[in-house]
Formats: structure tokens, sequence, C-alpha cells
């Protein structure tokens, strides 16, 4: 019977420790997970609907900072500006402006196609050659008279033989000293002037060339 008492002894005084732990932790305060919640253990629920406020806060707030970029940016616009959104479109005036401009440039076109269309009317020609290069044109069937100054110790020396230029005549007349040539054929032909220093018979010297590109039409 002593040993049944001692162990009934013992059972008792190890159910009463355990109860005295149970106390103890109660005394000393929850774990650290449920104090960091404020006591509580957050569910997963609670921290879905957490996580979607803050998101729908975020949401709210960028959209105000834009709302608040676009007045500022819409502030600085004077009333009564140009830029105004309301400002009715004017079609009709841009239709106009768009066909008259056709017009202008349709008339311009035909102005253009009528000159083409028209002959051209040619003459004789009197040409004074100063530049070392010079151009002329030549209707078919007329002269040209090709002046170029001298001196009486100088000579022009040319060619006098083309396909598109018969030669006529040449004589030295107040200082300058022509050549005429008359347009025989469609064509283009250049035609080379070599001024000679004539005042030296043993020496004779080329001073210089000039050239005309002559267009027959």
């Amino acid at each position: 019977m002593s040993q049944i008492k001692v162990l009934g002894l013992a059972l008792l005084l190890s159910f009463m420790c355990g109860k005295v732990q149970a106390q103890a932790v109660d005394s000393q305060g929850e774990t650290p997970q449920v104090q960091e919640m404020g006591g509580f253990e957050e569910t997963y629920a609670e921290q879905v609907a957490r996580e979607q406020m803050e998101q729908e806060q975020a949401a709210q707030q960028a959209e105000q900072a834009r709302q608040e970029s676009e007045n500022s940016v819409l502030a600085t616009v004077p009333q009564g500006s140009s830029s105004n959104v309301n400002t009715p479109i004017d079609y009709k005036g841009i239709a106009n402006a768009y066909f008259s401009g056709n017009k202008e440039e349709k008339a311009e076109n035909s102005a253009a196609n009528a000159e083409k269309a028209q002959p051209k009317t040619y003459e004789d020609v009197i040409f004074t050659i100063t530049e070392p290069t010079s151009k002329a044109t030549l209707g078919m069937g007329h002269t040209i008279d090709l002046k170029l100054r001298t001196s009486s110790n100088l000579k022009w020396n040319f060619d006098k033989e083309f396909q598109s230029l018969e030669y006529l005549s040449e004589r030295t007349e107040d200082g300058f000293f022509h050549v005429v040539f008359k347009a025989k054929a469609p064509g283009q032909e250049t035609v080379y002037f070599d001024c000679l220093d004539v005042g030296n018979p043993d020496n004779i010297q080329v001073l210089e060339t000039k050239l005309i590109v002559i267009k027959v039409e």
C-alpha cells in the first residue's frame, strides 16, 4: 500500500508541475509571432484583403497624382487660347484653300503647256564673245554673227567646216573681228577661236583660246 501511495503522490506532483508551467507561459505573454501581429495571428484571408487594400490605395494615389499633373499643364494655357479643344474646325475654309491651291497649280500647268505648244520663233543672232566659254541657240535658216575684239597685230584663227553650220563671211570692223555662220542642219557645234599675235612674223604666239557652243534647232 505504501508503494501505491508513493506512485499516486508522484502523479499528483507531476500534474501540478505541468499546470504551473502552463500558467507561467500564459503569464509571460504570447510568442513573438503573435506579439508582432498585435496579439492576433493574421489569417490568409485577412492577408489577401490587406494586400488588395494596399494596392487600391496605391492606384488611387497614382491617379490623383496624374490628375494633378494634367491640371497643372492645363493651367498654363491662357483663356481664349487658340489651342482650345472646343474651337470648331473650319472644314469649309480648309476645303476652299485646298481646291484653290489645286486651281492655281492647274493654271500654272496650263500656262506651261500652252508655252510649250507655241512654236518658238528665231531671229538672226549677233553674239559678242567675251568669256572663254559661251553658248548660243540658232534657228534653222538663220545666221549668227560672232564678234571678237581684235587689233592690228592680232588674228583669230578658226575652223570653217561644220555639219550644222555653214560659213558665210568674215570681216574686221570697229575693233571687232566678225564671223558669220548660217544654220543648215539641226545639231550642236563647238567653234574654237585661237587668238594669234602676228606682230612679229618670225615669232607668232597663241595668246588665248575662246570657244562657243552653238545649238541649231
